[in-house]
């Protein structure tokens, strides 16, 4: 699987179905009861994820909220709140501008203040015009990290415990919410 360039991104709904084969833990997402988020549907808004999004950015003040999904050759937004264009349509983002990404790798909520004074972000930001950014690693009850439930803003944000603890209760609602569809899907 190929990734957009920076200036490329996918547009159509085939071009998106093409690229959604999601891999978790380097296994295929049907291997490990997850098909749901991988194919059909999953091109679609939805929702139930996407209540959660629209509450995160009221709750905590915030332009943008995403559930992101992450593996080893993209990071694909699985709902979305306040992306703008062309972000909003394609739906994913190059895994070399993935905050999230990081939040996976050390399956840990990740919390940037200011992306511009940050060693490691600084040169995202650039690019992605991301200035703060919080992030809660999604989890399976089987240890696998398949995305984050994460919110960014567009200028420096201290984020607090409070704010943190209300994105820690929307990604765990947004597990419930996955948990139960591979539930639902190991019955049929």
């Amino acid at each position: 699987i190929s990734l957009p360039t920076e200036d490329k991104f996918l547009t159509t709904r085939a071009e998106l179905s093409a690229q959604l084969a999601l891999t978790i833990g380097g296994r295929p997402a049907e291997e490990i009861g997850f098909s749901e988020l991988s194919t059909g549907a999953a091109n679609d808004p939805e929702e139930a994820f996407d209540r959660l999004t629209r509450a995160a950015t009221v709750v905590l003040r915030v332009p943008v909220a995403l559930v992101s999904l992450v593996d080893s050759d993209r990071h694909f937004f699985k709902s979305q709140c306040g992306l703008p264009e062309p972000l909003a349509s394609s739906r994913q983002n190059p895994l070399t501008h993935s905050f999230c990404k990081h939040a996976v790798g050390a399956r840990e909520p990740l919390v940037v203040a200011d992306a511009r004074a940050h060693p490691l972000f600084g040169p995202y930001s650039a690019v992605t015009d991301v200035r703060a950014y919080a992030g809660i690693p999604l989890i399976t009850s089987d240890g696998y990290a398949l995305g984050t439930f994460c919110v960014v803003d567009w200028r420096p944000h201290d984020w607090t415990v409070e704010e943190i603890g209300i994105l820690q209760v929307l990604a765990a609602s947004t597990m419930s919410e996955i948990e139960l569809r591979r539930m639902v899907g190991e019955l049929q």
